[in-house]
């Protein structure tokens, strides 16, 4: 009983999996690294899918957003605080928050949940519809193909829209579940 509990919260090569495409999602520039240019070009990017200009308000916040969420991922994750946050990095945080108590993940997810979740949710609405989640997608290199699919299978109630329960449930289901089945599997786009 005691072995199998401390060997319940190894990272699977599923999990892993699904890690590495979320890694790549966020390396905009495919150099191997995650780094303060990649969050500046998926701003970029994100502004001009919704004809925003780099000088506006409304590009100022997303570049923000995308600056806290940089932020925090070079905090927990670039050990050696080169500026940079390598592939090996990236497994070894989310290995921890695949091994971290529940606190700390609940935590982390309402952070980056609330995060990603506010920066694709343009019109406030309290939920994403199927362009703004393909927005967001596309700024992270998931195609647009790929992202309508993802949105299908993350509306789990297939009202055409993703709640803020479905997206935490899926950053959830992206981070612990082992069923290769499972929507949340689907956030960044197929592993």
């Amino acid at each position: 009983m005691i072995l199998l509990m401390l060997y319940s919260n190894i990272m699977t090569s599923l999990q892993r999996r699904k890690f590495v495409q979320y890694f790549n999602c966020l390396d905009d520039d495919h150099n191997g690294i995650l780094e303060i240019g990649d969050f500046t070009n998926m701003a970029n990017t994100l502004c001009s899918l919704r004809g925003w200009h780099l000088d506006s308000d409304k590009y100022r916040d997303v570049h923000f957003n995308l600056m806290l969420f940089w932020n925090s991922i070079h905090a927990f994750a670039d050990k050696n605080r080169d500026g940079i946050v390598t592939l090996s990095e990236w497994i070894a945080h989310k290995e921890y928050l695949v091994n971290a108590s529940r606190d700390v993940y609940d935590d982390y997810i309402k952070f980056f949940s609330y995060g990603l979740f506010d920066l694709a949710d343009e019109n406030h609405d309290g939920s994403l519809s199927q362009l703004e989640y393909r927005h967001l997608m596309q700024a992270f290199h998931v195609g647009d193909m790929m992202a309508r699919v993802a949105f299908e299978k993350l509306d789990l109630n297939h009202d055409g829209a993703i709640s803020r329960y479905e997206f935490e449930n899926a950053l959830y289901e992206l981070h612990f579940s082992n069923d290769p089945d499972a929507p949340g599997n689907w956030l960044f786009g197929e592993f």
